[in-house]
C-alpha cells in the first residue's frame, strides 16, 4: 500500500469560511424578521435565531468533517483507490490512457485530469493535501503506457519550484 492522500488544511479553512457565511446569512435574516414583524417578542426572536445559527454551524461542521473523512485517494501497486462517500473504487493503472490539465479552469490550483479506457475522465479533488505529489505518484505508474500532456509536466515543475521557495 502506498501513501493515502486526504483533504487537508486548505479544506479546513474553507469549511470555517462557509460556516461564518452561513451564520452571517442567518444574522441578516434575524434583522429582516425584526423589521418585518416588530410586534413579535424580539428577545425570543433573537434567541431563536441564535439557536438556529448554532445548530446550523454545528451541523455544517459535522457534515463537512464526515465528507473530509470519506474523500481520499490511495496509491496501490495495482491501481489508484478512490473513496468518495461510501463508495471505494479501484482504477487499475492499465486503464489510464491519457493525462492532461484543464487550461480553462483558472480557479483550481492543479486541474489535472486522467482519461480511462472506458472513456471516463477522472478529475482530482483540489483540496487534497499533497495534490502535486499525488499527481506525480500517478504519473510514475502510468508513464509507460499513457499519453501525458507536456502542459501538465510544466505546471507540476512550476508548482514544485514555487513550493521550494517557501
Amino acid at each position: 500500500m502506498g501513501r493515502k492522500y486526504q483533504l487537508g488544511a486548505r479544506f479546513g479553512r474553507v469549511k470555517y469560511v462557509c460556516v461564518g457565511a452561513e451564520v452571517l446569512v442567518l444574522y441578516c435574516f434575524h434583522f429582516i424578521y425584526q423589521t418585518l414583524f416588530p410586534q413579535w417578542n424580539q428577545f425570543a426572536l433573537g434567541v431563536g435565531f441564535a439557536l438556529l445559527a448554532a445548530a446550523a454551524a454545528f451541523g455544517t461542521v459535522k457534515l463537512l468533517d464526515w465528507c473530509a473523512a470519506h474523500l481520499w485517494y490511495q496509491i496501490r501497486d495495482d491501481g489508484l483507490e478512490v473513496c468518495r462517500g461510501r463508495k471505494v473504487t479501484l482504477y487499475p493503472w492499465e486503464d489510464f490512457t491519457e493525462a492532461g490539465i484543464d487550461g480553462l479552469n483558472i480557479i483550481a490550483r492543479m486541474p489535472a485530469w486522467f482519461k480511462l479506457k472506458n472513456g471516463k475522465r477522472l478529475e482530482l479533488e483540489q483540496f487534497i493535501d499533497g495534490l502535486g505529489s499525488l499527481i506525480l505518484d500517478i504519473l510514475a505508474h502510468i508513464e509507460g503506457h499513457a499519453k501525458v500532456a507536456p502542459e501538465l509536466r510544466e505546471r507540476l515543475k512550476t508548482a514544485q519550484a514555487l513550493q521550494s521557495r517557501r
